[in-house]
């Protein structure tokens, strides 16, 4: 790997703190009973709409549901 492309050891602790933050927020929705709370939630964490609604069953789009046009 060139220098380039090598990442330092801050960049690497940044990626594994947002992937604990998004898996503590996968487990954490379990407890949510709403779905638009829960479509909030992870979408405050990063998540994509496509990886939203693996974890919330809903009709329609996700981009459509209130939770997501939260603010």
């Amino acid at each position: 790997m060139s220098n380039e492309n090598s990442k330092t050891e801050l960049d690497l602790l940044n990626e594994i703190n947002s992937k604990l933050d998004k898996l503590i927020g996968v487990l954490v929705i379990q407890s949510i009973e709403d779905q638009d709370d829960k479509i909030y939630a992870l979408k405050g964490l990063g998540f994509k709409e496509t990886e939203i609604g693996l974890f919330v069953v809903t009709k329609g789009r996700i981009r459509d549901r209130e939770g997501w046009k939260r603010k």
